[in-house]
């Protein structure tokens, strides 16, 4: 008893800079749904301060709110304080409430302070600091929430904050010295933000100090094009002078005389561990592609070792061992709900200057596209396959070029042009009935098709495919593979055609099978389904119970950005539709069984 006072008395941490998510000590508190979150990230915003009624309807319905829009936000406000403490949340007289925690326990305002401490520090202190700052983002600002035109301003003001002070970072590290790591991140960071002029000049400066000319003109002439094409100006006149101090070698561009580090030498990186990092991953490659609980054990127990060659590879430019760790990790990364940050290596990676092997070429391009696509940047992840498919073409691989054709079908579904994806899945799908022995190809290529005529109302033959892909997975074994189209592919197709039975069946077999390798992506879309299934027969308790299992931060990473939207959805159609105090209780139970802890049979029961 007094081991769990001591962790009730421990301070709440809200988090803004990623995922929405509330925790006490170590452990997340469970908190879902759109508005409740969007709730807290209003009152976070301004810890301890008044946020009127009024600014919180505004900020969570989007101007439209509908008549019972304050009592619908007092119940959210309830909601919070039962998972905060009815201490976090006060009341005021007049009207408003405030969230009563420490700003420096919300990871938006210490990130503030953190920024606003770096200046006026020695070059050193600084960058320590401004790191701390930028280490507190996990992904998008206010991810989760609601996009009203106030948090999307609130997401797009904390965005620019990082910017500026991930380009002072860097610039000071600069100062310091440090060209050559720093060319990889400031490499992403021009991908991502290539209008930023700040970035490229510290990017073009940073090529040069490394003896890459070339490169850091190229860079300045990419930017010119795309502030010409886009936005119909020139470069300002700090990056043109750049380009002209870069043209004529100018000796004020040279880097700092000394070494870039506190103690005179240069950070130094090990190559042993790049080395014996890849070799586990590609040792484990295949095994992971088949699910194999053994593989995925393995690599959990070295996950910081992975980590830490990503790391080093990018830092000393790398690419041909870069791109072998994605080629071989990137399908553990996604199981594991760690896309986020596996994508900011990936984006670092393919930058990296130089070319690798072809064959590594393009099975570091495949694992990037695929991390991409798990972060829901669909197009950046259809560029990366059209790059491996060309690559595989030249070499000659008639498997993978059928594999590619397949993937970029299910991409371009996403990126609603059914006409490029029916083409893709039907050359997919020639080429793998001319090579019949490879009934994996097959399969995949039959999902490919299958979720085109999905996306083209033809429900019939989309539960056709998936189901010939589902037997062709069981004839191999591939009982996670199988779960994976039941849970996230046939079960959607029954839930469009209402079929609730069918539903039932799917569901409940993609549990059972996808439990014991701990998906955590296809346990939760199962366990959704589920809970559809039971609103579906006026089972709503039961429903909400579902859905509170699979709510946690850990099963919404594995999700796909429309599997999550479909969750949000879902959640707030049921806060709608049933009692609030039931929702409640359903809720808590719901938040006491995820489905790791319990047996497959006690989960079933929920329907």
């Amino acid at each position: 008893m007094a081991r769990t006072l001591r962790e009730d008395v421990r301070p709440i941490e809200i988090r803004l800079l990623g995922a929405v998510a509330a925790l006490r000590g170590d452990k997340p508190l469970e908190l879902t749904g759109s508005k409740p979150l969007a709730t807290l990230s209003l009152l976070a915003l301004r810890a301890g301060q008044r946020v009127t009624p009024d600014e919180l309807v505004e900020g969570i319905w989007d101007g439209g709110a509908p008549e019972h829009a304050r009592h619908a936000m007092h119940v959210f406000v309830s909601t919070l304080r039962r998972v905060l403490g009815p201490e976090t949340i006060a009341t005021y007289k007049g009207g408003g409430y405030e969230l009563t925690i420490e700003p420096a326990n919300v990871d938006a305002l210490r990130f503030s302070t953190l920024v606003k401490e770096s200046l006026g520090l020695p070059p050193e202190a600084a960058v320590a600091t401004l790191r701390q700052a930028l280490d507190l983002w996990r992904g998008p600002a206010l991810a989760g929430v609601v996009p009203t035109p106030m948090l999307s301003a609130c997401a797009a003001d904390l965005e620019e904050q990082r910017l500026e002070a991930l380009e002072r970072c860097l610039a000071v590290e600069l100062e310091l010295g440090r060209d050559g790591p720093v060319v990889g991140e400031l490499a992403a960071l021009v991908a991502a933000e290539p209008l930023r002029e700040r970035s490229r000049a510290l990017l073009m400066l940073a090529l040069y100090r490394c003896g890459r000319q070339a490169d850091a003109l190229a860079c300045y002439r990419d930017g010119r094009r795309l502030l010409v094409e886009q936005l119909g100006i020139e470069p300002q006149r700090e990056l043109r002078e750049l380009e002209q101090a870069i043209l004529r070698q100018d000796p004020a561009l040279a880097a700092p005389e000394g070494d870039g580090s506190a103690n005179g030498h240069r950070p130094r990186f090990d190559a042993n561990v790049v080395a014996t990092a890849v070799a586990l991953g590609e040792s484990w490659a295949s095994s992971l592609r088949d699910r194999d609980e053994g593989a995925f054990a393995a690599l959990d127990a070295d996950a910081h070792l992975i980590d830490q060659a990503m790391e080093t590879a990018i830092a000393l430019d790398d690419r041909e061992h870069a791109l072998r760790l994605i080629g071989a990790v990137w399908f553990y990364w996604i199981v594991r709900g760690l896309q986020q940050r596996a994508n900011t290596w990936c984006r670092q990676a393919v930058e990296l200057s130089g070319n690798a092997a072809p064959l590594v070429e393009a099975r570091g391009l495949v694992g990037a596209s695929e991390i991409a696509r798990a972060c829901g940047d669909y197009r950046h992840s259809a560029m990366l396959k059209e790059e491996a498919l060309r690559l595989n073409e030249e070499l000659g691989d008639g498997p993978s070029v059928a594999a590619l054709l397949a993937d970029l079908a299910h991409l371009w579904v996403r990126l609603d042009d059914l006409c490029a994806a029916e083409a893709y899945a039907m050359r997919a799908v020639e080429l793998r009935r001319n090579d019949n022995t490879n009934l994996g190809g097959v399969a995949h290529a039959l999902l490919a098709l299958g979720e085109v005529k999905e996306h083209q109302g033809n429900l019939a033959v989309a539960t056709l495919h998936y189901q010939d892909a589902i037997e062709v997975a069981r004839e191999l074994g591939l009982e996670g593979e199988a779960a994976f189209v039941r849970a996230r592919l046939l079960g959607r197709v029954a839930r469009k055609k209402g079929d609730y039975h069918q539903a039932f069946g799917t569901y409940r077999r993609a549990l059972l099978d996808s439990l014991p390798l701990r998906d955590a992506g296809t346990v939760a879309m199962a366990t959704q389904g589920l809970g559809w299934v039971a609103a579906e027969r006026g089972d709503k308790a039961g429903a909400v119970r579902c859905y509170a299992s699979v709510s946690g931060e850990q099963w919404q990473c594995a999700l796909d950005p429309e599997e999550r939207q479909q969750f949000a959805a879902d959640l707030d159609w049921l806060r709608q539709s049933v009692d609030p105090t039931l929702f409640e209780a359903a809720w808590n139970i719901g938040l006491e069984s995820p489905p790791f802890e319990i047996g497959v049979s006690e989960m079933s029961s929920a329907v």
